[in-house]
Formats: structure tokens, sequence, C-alpha cells
């Protein structure tokens, strides 16, 4: 069923979910369409998750020492990965980030998940007494940051990827556990159900990572943690297939050559996961793609606290410091070079003068950061303008970088164009591309390193 045959099915004879442990109800189809197989576009609705609808649960395995202090972690980590984060993805690959600012969180989540009275009410189903307790202890054990503060990782996943789960909103729960919609107005009521969608955007993150051990996975295989033992990539792809019902998983090696994340790809079998607080709603599916940086064979998996050859540790981690990748300009690519030119300091593309000098920094909890002596740069939600100045300072915006073709990529997509070509000293504005239309002036950014 499409889902706006689904929408309105919903307004005419409306069927409850319910689970068992709870009174979660939801007036919603029961024939709900899988993620990202509908033909209709549905921008906000709390039956189907969209655009979203692709799941990525993403593991670490950290093994530099740095990692692990005092020297006893080594003993609890040794067998297991590490959650990341759960993110959501476009249907296409590409994604969104940081989507909502009034839902992020600005505070100490610990405290904040252990007071449950924060995100409980009369109006949504109710949670065990120390509900907020066990999570915290899974959190403070699985999901480890590598820069010795866990919570900065748990509140930027949170920011960056819980905030763009739509069916997680608090219009949503509003809408499913009270007769009457809460309102902003209603500020008790309705930052619980702001806090509410925090707490099961962890809670549904931790239980999927349990349902996900990867160090078995390989284990059943025979690969195994070795300081000198090699892997061959087909080998490592056949073992986590073989855990995720037959599904290609991809898998990142570092520049040491060794196994140091992994990525899961999911559909949504049901509207939300949260519906039924269950994590078999995630349906195993292909990566897009299987690996990066891992060669055709000599990978190896790197036993916890091992340093590598050359390894030099952080001088100073977790300080909150960007340490700089490089220097350059950032300019116009093509295919054919059909197009030419570079961006200014405030991002805008001209064909003749000083290229400006653009800081490439790297960003927490990985991608990258850009900046000229305007300012942080960033994308610009209301027109997807690229643009550098200083209000981008005190959240500089996550770009991705590619270090092999120096391609700068924004959410998944390395594609920008431009009404008009500059001429002379005429500037024109630098635009992310979103959709398949061919646009006259399009081109990628190519970040052009001098040191």
């Amino acid at each position: 069923m499409h889902i706006q045959s689904a929408l309105n099915a919903l307004s005419q004879f409306p069927i409850s979910f319910i689970n068992q442990d709870s009174s979660y109800s939801l007036s919603c189809p029961i024939d709900t369409p899988m993620s990202c197989s509908n033909n209709t576009v549905i921008e906000d609705s709390c039956c189907f998750e969209y655009p979203g609808g692709i799941f990525l649960q993403t593991q670490f395995w950290d093994y530099l020492p740095s990692f692990y202090e005092p020297v006893e972690e080594l003993e609890r980590y040794s067998k297991n990965f590490t959650l990341h984060g759960l993110w959501p993805d476009n249907c296409d690959g590409s994604y969104a980030q940081f989507c909502d600012s009034s839902r992020n969180i600005d505070y100490n989540i610990t405290n904040m998940l252990l007071n449950q009275d924060l995100y409980q009410s009369d109006n949504l189903p109710s949670l065990p007494y120390n509900a907020g307790e066990l999570l915290v202890d899974d959190m403070k054990t699985w999901w480890k940051s590598n820069n010795g503060n866990d919570q900065s990782l748990w509140i930027h996943e949170y920011n960056k990827h819980g905030t763009c789960i739509n069916t997680m909103k608090p219009a949503c729960y509003s809408r499913w556990f009270e007769n009457d919609l809460i309102k902003e107005d209603d500020k008790d009521e309705y930052e619980k159900l702001v806090k509410r969608g925090i707490y099961d955007y962890f809670d549904i993150s931790m239980k999927l990572f349990k349902k996900l051990n990867t160090y078995e996975a390989l284990a059943k295989h025979n690969i195994l943690p070795s300081e000198t033992q090699t892997y061959k990539r087909e080998d490592v792809a056949k073992a986590l297939s073989d855990s995720f019902d037959g599904k290609q998983v991809f898998f990142k090696c570092d520049k040491y050559n060794s196994i140091n994340e992994i990525w899961y790809y999911h559909l949504l079998s049901k509207g939300s996961p949260i519906l039924s607080n269950d994590v078999d709603v995630f349906r195993a599916i292909d990566s897009f793609s299987p690996y990066s940086g891992c060669s055709l064979d000599g990978i190896h998996y790197y036993p916890k606290g091992f340093k590598p050859p050359a390894y030099n540790p952080p001088k100073s981690p977790g300080n909150g410091n960007k340490k700089k990748l490089g220097t350059g300009s950032l300019r116009i690519s093509t295919k054919k070079g059909s197009l030419i030119g570079f961006l200014t300091n405030k991002g805008k593309w001209m064909t003749k003068g000083t290229e400006a000098n653009y800081e490439l920094l790297d960003a927490e909890f990985g991608n990258v950061n850009l900046k000229t002596r305007m300012g942080y740069c960033g994308v610009n939600q209301n027109n997807n303008f690229f643009e550098c100045n200083s209000k981008y300072n005190k959240n500089p915006t996550q770009f991705n970088y590619d270090e092999s073709s120096g391609i700068i990529s924004y959410s998944g997509k390395d594609m920008w164009f431009s009404e008009k070509y500059p001429s002379g000293r005429i500037q024109s504005n630098v635009i992310l591309k979103d959709g398949n239309d061919q646009k006259e002036y399009e081109y990628k950014l190519k970040f052009n390193r001098r040191f």
C-alpha cells in the first residue's frame, strides 16, 4: 500500500499497534510499508519514517592504548566492539544532520537520564523504575568515546542524528499518547516529550547494538584479534555477512590497514522503532558500499591496547582543540575541466583574482570543518548556499572529505551548482545540489592543499 493510501486508511479505519508490556498505542495502518518503499513523498508523518528511511547502526573497534586507561579496562573490552551511533540516512544514501536545534542536548545528559521524572508522565507509557539507571550503565560500558569524554559523544550523536528521526518528534509523541495535542506553550509536558524522545533514541540504539555482536561474528570464522595475523578482505566480508542475514556489511580500516569500524544498514518494517519498542523492526539490507581503506589482503585486526608501528599517541586527547589537517584553496572541479574558478573567503565562486585560504580542520568524532578568515563555513538551511562567516563559529558545520580525491561533500552529497557563471570580479553563489535534475553550471568542490 502506498503511503497516501495508508494515510487515507488511517482517517477512516484506525488500527492500533499495541505493546504487550505497556500502553503504547498508535492509530496507524497495520500494513504500513517498509521504509524507502513508498512511491509518494510524505515529508512529515508519524506513521512512516521519511526522508531518513535507512538506519545505520555503527560500531568502533578502538584498539589504540590511549583509549584504555587504566589498563584494567583492557580485559572488559578485549572481546567487544563499542557503539558509535544510530544514524537515519535518506533513501538515496545522503543524510541530514543537526536537524532541530530546539531538541538539542545542551545539558548533562547523564543526570537527565537518571532522573526519570523528567521524561515520565501520565501521558506517556510507563517505564520500569530503574530504566534510566540501567540505560546509563549500558551506555557507560558500551558507548565509548575515543577522546575520553563519553558524554560528549552521546550528545553529539543525538544532536547530529537523533534530531533527524522524524517519528521521534514531540508532535508524534503527543499525537500517539494524548487525545489533545500538547503544544510548546505547555512547557513542562512538552519538555517531557522532548526528553522522552532522547531517552528512546539512546535506548533503541543500545538494544540494537546488543543484537549485533560483531566480535562473535568474526570469531565464528576464526578472525580474531592478533598482533601478527592478517586476513583477506573477502573473508572479513563473508564473516560479517553470515551474521547479518546474508547482507553486505560495510567495514572500514584505519591508516594501519586495521579494522576499526563497522556499519550495519537497515530498513524499518514499521513506522518507528519506538512504536513496538522492538529491534526486530530493523530489517537488514546491503550496505551502499562494501568497505573503505581496506586492502585486498593483509588486513590487521589488532588486539585492544596494541601499539602499531610508528604509533604516536595524541598529545592532549579530549581537550576540544581542533587538529589542522591542512591549508589550501577550494576549487571548482568538473570531469572535463569545463568550469574553472575558486571560492572566496565568503564562500562565493570567482574565476579571477586571488584564491582564499581555507583551513581544513579535524571535526570532533569524524568528518571535517572548513574555515576562512571570515569564520567557519556551513550550508544555509534556508537556501542551501555554501557560506563562510561568524554565525557558524559556535557550532561549525561538518563536511565530508575524501583524502584521495580532495572532494568536499556535505550530508553525503558532493555536487554543487551556481545559477550564473561568474565573470571578472563578479561572484556567484555556491549552492548544494539537492536532486537529480541537471544544472547548467554544476561541479564539485576540491580542496587544493598547499601545506
